[in-house]
């Protein structure tokens, strides 16, 4: 779940705007149905905050209301929300459907590298998706430090073995971006 909450701040920061604090837990949970009623009304004409609104009451969610939550997503998303589209894929950690949306939201490539690399076996196919979508985040400008280090000791690695060789100038641009964070 952390790594959720994570993104959806990354996606809440690519809309500029702020997080506003949440209320407590037993507060939440007493108003939880009516605000999910409420927001949902209001997404459904049109208005932004009413998706920050949501996401702020699914972050503080327990894990048993995830179901809900991913129902909600989903029936937003169905009716062309691509916002809406972009959550539900985190809360599923559905690979395939966060794939989609990060071509609306390309910080997400960042987590589903770092989805791959959790999951690598004794094959390399994960490290290679991995990679792969870690370039796809530089391509838009979005690789994150993580994902700098992780090229950087992924292609030493590869050059030592004698797996491949990589290109100097891109070790060097890595390497100028590790020191910009």
């Amino acid at each position: 779940m952390k790594k959720e909450l994570l993104t959806l701040a990354i996606a809440l920061f690519c809309f500029g705007c702020q997080k506003q604090s949440t209320k407590s837990t037993r507060d939440e949970n007493a108003n939880w149905s009516d605000s999910i009623t409420h927001y949902t009304e209001q997404v459904r004409q049109g208005n932004r905050m009413a998706y920050l609104r949501l996401a702020e009451g699914f972050i503080a969610m327990k894990k048993n209301q995830t179901d809900e939550a991913i129902e909600i997503f989903g029936t937003l998303n169905r009716k062309g929300s691509r916002m809406a589209r972009f959550f539900a894929a985190i809360l599923r950690q559905d690979m395939d459907a966060m794939s989609v949306a990060a071509k609306d939201f390309p910080p997400l490539y960042n987590e589903l590298a770092r989805m791959c690399i959790e999951r690598t076996d004794s094959s390399n196919t994960n490290v290679l998706e991995a990679e792969a979508f870690y370039l796809k985040a530089e391509e838009q400008a979005c690789l994150d430090d993580g994902g700098v280090q992780f090229l950087l000791g992924y292609y030493d690695y590869v050059t030592q073995k004698g797996e491949r060789e990589v290109d100097p100038k891109v070790i060097e641009r890595l390497k100028k971006m590790s020191k910009n964070f």
